[in-house]
């Protein structure tokens, strides 16, 4: 059972990191079509790319609801924090090293993809199996699931005018006066 496990989880870290690789193209390989921007990014904004993490993990949980019937109020708590901490790990670190660099690294930004989606699978495993008490009703993590899914519709085509909505042009002018 245990190896059944570690598959699964070994799955969904190779599943997310191909998926949200390629979810990067997909709304310009779609023409721009505006349902296609609702789950994949539409500019080079640190929001934009919270979409690789938060949107291939949901679909991969989702694909194990379906398949293996893990429809637990356990599991999806745990895995439902667990996106949650990995799609909001992608603006702490990336403003954290654009604060001292003063401009991104495509390489660092590579590494801040792969450690967020780790982040989502073993936070939510650890959760899982460390935190028996936490299991949030299903009506909970539905509003909880919904309220994320439309911020990200919503601020896909009606921004804020805040840093985390920037591109990374805008971004660099701004933070080259910051930096140490």
């Amino acid at each position: 059972m245990h190896h059944k496990k570690s598959r699964n989880l070994l799955s969904g870290i190779v599943f997310s990191l191909l998926f949200g690789t390629l979810a990067h193209f997909i709304y310009q390989w779609s023409g721009n079509h505006p349902v296609a921007g609702l789950f994949f990014p539409v500019n080079e904004s640190v929001w934009e790319h919270m979409k690789l993490i938060f949107f291939p993990t949901l679909f991969y949980t989702l694909f194990e609801v379906t398949v293996y019937l893990k429809w637990t109020p356990h599991f999806l708590s745990a895995r439902l924090l667990g996106i949650l901490g990995g799609t909001f790990l992608v603006p702490c670190l990336f403003f954290t090293y654009i604060g001292f660099l003063g401009h991104h690294l495509l390489p660092l930004d590579l590494g801040i993809f792969i450690l967020c989606v780790l982040t989502v699978f073993f936070l939510s495993r650890y959760l899982e199996v460390s935190v028996p008490a936490l299991s949030l009703p299903f009506f909970v993590l539905f509003i909880i699931l919904l309220f994320f899914l439309i911020l990200f519709f919503s601020f896909t085509y009606a921004p804020p005018n805040l840093p985390l909505f920037w591109d990374p042009e805008r971004l660099r002018q701004i933070t080259a006066a910051y930096t140490f």
